[in-house]
């Protein structure tokens, strides 16, 4: 998971590069993997797509996990990567297994929770919660809401990474051959931070459930009267979604893609937020009027698509 369940799948494979089926990821981010032929420390990586966002994200099963709950977050990839001094994708594809102790990702399991601890805490997390081991519950609470607060940038050229809180901006360094050890501020709003990105999943849901039963007047309700969309007014957009097949079916796909959202950023004054909802022209605005949150779209009057359909050479 990284915030919204990825939609995707997981591969796994072992030291003598045996793998397991790929599996699927369900829709509430649980999976199921067979690792029974392959030996640990067995690598588990997830790619995917959430909030928008495209994923490829690794973790690591010890014999202590087998028939248990493993995560694989942004969370987990850092945690591997920082343990083997490599960028988890590098890692994944080119392996030395010897790298990938126990000790060594327990111990840089306890730094990053160190390093995330006023996160933690602000968010309600338990002391005793386990980056990789413990179970969670996709619904913008808790760890789930860590995961939607963070962003984790991997940079292969550098050999570092970025994490970034998406609701103030603040970051901090990771280098994966020598992690850094100082916390991620947090400020002052974050308890009502969070309770604005619960809003704004209300907001998200209601919304999606209006495109998925083809209730205009639901819909109508949710958005700005300023609601602009790729040159589509909000009458716009539900006389193309509405009461056709080919529209019922991208009313569908629209609506899971806001199922997803994750966060761009939030205003300093809290009032505005940009949603990724997988849209490639860029994010829809939500606006907060009078104490109610409303999307907006993504403002741009017009959305020019160009596909090539011949190839003439000379």
């Amino acid at each position: 998971a990284a915030g919204a369940p990825l939609v995707g799948f997981v591969v796994a494979k072992d030291a003598g590069d045996n793998t397991a089926p790929p599996a699927q990821i369900s829709a509430d981010g649980s999976f199921e993997l067979d690792l029974s032929g392959l030996t640990t420390p067995t690598l588990i990586f997830a790619s995917g797509v959430a909030g928008g966002n495209a994923y490829e994200l690794l973790s690591v099963v010890f014999d202590d996990d087998v028939n248990g709950t493993v995560n694989i977050t942004p969370l987990t990839d850092l945690i591997v990567g920082n343990a083997v001094g490599d960028t988890p994708r590098e890692f994944f594809n080119n392996p030395t297994f010897s790298l990938i102790t126990q000790e060594a990702v327990e111990q840089q399991e306890e730094n990053l929770k160190t390093r995330l601890k006023p996160l933690l805490d602000g968010l309600g997390v338990e002391d005793d919660f386990d980056l990789r081991n413990s179970t969670f519950i996709a619904n913008r609470s808790g760890f789930d809401a860590v995961l939607d607060v963070l962003e984790v940038t991997v940079d292969p050229d550098t050999n570092t990474a970025v994490i970034r809180n998406r609701v103030d901006d603040t970051q901090i360094s990771n280098t994966f051959q020598q992690p850094e050890t100082g916390p991620l501020p947090v400020n002052e709003n974050l308890q009502q931070n969070v309770t604005t990105l619960q809003a704004l999943n209300t907001l998200a849901q209601a919304a999606a459930t209006a495109l998925e039963s083809q209730d205009g007047a639901a819909l109508q309700a949710l958005v700005t009267n300023d609601f602009l969309n790729n040159g589509e007014e909000i009458t716009g957009l539900q006389d193309r979604l509405f009461n056709s097949a080919p529209g019922i079916e991208d009313a569908e796909e629209l609506a899971t893609e806001i199922r997803n959202w994750s966060l761009v950023d939030l205003s300093d004054d809290g009032t505005t937020a940009r949603l990724n909802v997988g849209a490639a022209q860029g994010p829809w605005n939500a606006v907060n009027e009078n104490g109610e949150w409303k999307l907006q779209g993504n403002q741009l009057e017009f959305f020019v698509f160009v596909e090539p359909t011949h190839l003439i050479e000379n």
